[in-house]
């Protein structure tokens, strides 16, 4: 491995204390889905915890309000996004032609103000997304910057309007002059933003779920003392941090594999031997298998 300064000189990127670094380029593997998906899966488990009812991954949002016309583009559209994606190009596809999958549907609730559809995003510590910051050199720098700043509202802003965006650009229109899939959208509400920043922080709506999450469960199998909800919501903050720490660490860790002169043909290595060992095992299984008389279960084990 190549010194940080000789690094440096040639412009490659340097690994920082904290690995921050590792966070903020473009490597292969699908590590921020991970952590998407980790975060998603703790305040859905906290939803149903708390008796809300939830939908996770909202398919066929707007598939019977799109015209032919818009059909057709949006699979055009699919079949360009799945291209960079040759490992599993089919799931991709599927997912681009929905054009707009919201993270979830939560719904409605007697009392409640987020409600309906959500959309999950997380931030990482970059330079792009929190704007003069310097790369932290202590734990206590991220306190004194979010204290001035704050960039999950400003990324919770721009979601709703991604959102009409992506279906202006399959059925056309506008958003003063929408198209019968724009209007469903916007008759359901649009979509609620929920924002997980790079330092465990989370924006204003999320933090109200998080309240209502709380209030519910307390309704249900809990007095409705203060006391009782202060403790409700910090296990719910702290379950949902955890999973946003859990898997920015796992992030990091899966990262460094690519740190080091020589380390793209070392994961090529592994990758081919991980290739080998399960075509290997595929072989012996469907040997024995032929060796016993065995056969591949069906569909409803039949």
């Amino acid at each position: 491995m190549i010194s940080a300064k000789m690094a440096a000189r040639r412009g490659d990127p340097v690994v920082g204390l904290y690995g921050d670094e590792l966070l903020n380029i473009t490597l292969p593997g699908d590590g921020y889905r991970g952590k998407h998906n980790a975060i998603q899966n703790s305040l859905a488990a906290c939803l149903k915890w708390a008796g809300r009812p939830v939908v996770t991954e909202v398919h066929n949002l707007l598939s019977h309000h799109f015209t032919p016309l818009a059909q057709q583009r949006a699979g055009d559209l699919a079949s360009a996004a799945s291209a960079d994606y040759p490992a599993g190009g089919q799931r991709h596809y599927d997912r681009a032609k929905q054009v707009v999958v919201p993270d979830f549907d939560l719904g409605s609730a007697e009392g409640a103000q987020v409600v309906g559809l959500a959309e999950l995003k997380t931030l990482s510590c970059g330079h792009t997304t929190y704007p003069g910051a310097p790369l932290r050199r202590s734990l206590q720098e991220p306190k004194i910057y979010l204290a001035k700043v704050k960039p999950v509202e400003v990324r919770a802003k721009r979601i709703n309007g991604e959102y009409v965006a992506k279906i202006v650009n399959v059925e056309g229109g506008s958003a003063l002059q929408p198209g019968p899939a724009l209007q469903h959208f916007n008759s359901l509400g649009g979509v609620k933003a929920l924002v997980v920043g790079g330092y465990g922080e989370a924006n204003a709506v999320l933090h109200t779920l998080i309240s209502e999450i709380v209030k519910a469960r307390c309704g249900i199998a809990m007095s409705s003392g203060v006391n009782a909800q202060s403790a409700g919501y910090a296990y719910v903050r702290g379950r949902v941090g955890m999973a946003a720490l859990r898997a920015d660490a796992r992030h990091k860790v899966d990262a460094t594999q690519w740190v080091g002169e020589g380390a793209y043909a070392a994961a090529a290595r592994r990758a081919q031997s991980i290739d080998e060992v399960n075509k290997a095992r595929n072989e012996f299984e469907a040997m024995r298998m032929l060796q016993t008389g065995q056969r591949h279960a069906a569909v409803g084990g039949r």
